[in-house]
């Protein structure tokens, strides 16, 4: 890589880091994070319904603890050096995601990477937060709604292993 683009790379990553230093001191409650998920959730299937015109992007955009990463290398890094994440669980996850990517990728369905962090408290009353990858998409204006649904399950049943929120996804897709 050039030094240019080296220099660049290392300013993307100190940003990037900075951000999610912000998040890991500063999470959103998971009320706030299921709030969201449910409104993007009846917006997303309003689209596919033929209920509106447009997909908006904008609410994943502003999901209470999401940032969004460049590329995996970045994701990469983020989990296991900010986040300490071991490398092997990194790399099932990134795995898992990269499924989800490159099949969105291969339909036209612009997949973006984010990183999600979010903090709840367990039956003891302790504070856990919970850091989670995730591919998010945009369906291309003029694309048919069944096609869209269709692609977009494709995408979700990429991974050879689901994780829970895709076999969710999944359910509400095929229904």
């Amino acid at each position: 890589m050039p030094e240019s683009q080296e220099q660049s790379r290392e300013i993307q990553k100190e940003i990037l880091f900075e951000e999610i230093d912000s998040l890991i001191s500063n999470p959103p409650r998971i009320e706030e994070v299921i709030e969201h998920e449910k409104r993007l959730q009846a917006e997303q299937e309003e689209f596919l319904a033929g209920k509106k015109t447009e997909h908006q992007e904008r609410l994943t955009a502003k999901t209470p603890g999401s940032i969004r990463i460049p590329d995996f290398d970045l994701l990469y890094l983020a989990l296991v050096e900010k986040i300490g994440m071991p490398e092997d669980v990194v790399a099932d996850l990134i795995e898992h995601e990269k499924a989800h990517y490159d099949q969105a990728k291969k339909h036209g369905l612009r997949p973006k990477i984010y990183l999600n962090r979010y903090q709840f408290v367990d039956e003891e009353g302790n504070n856990v937060s919970v850091t989670t990858p995730y591919i998010a998409v945009s369906i291309p204006e003029g694309m048919e709604k069944e096609e869209a649904r269709k692609l977009v399950e494709e995408s979700v049943d990429a991974p050879q292993e689901k994780s829970t929120s895709d076999t969710e996804l999944l359910k509400r897709l095929q229904n």
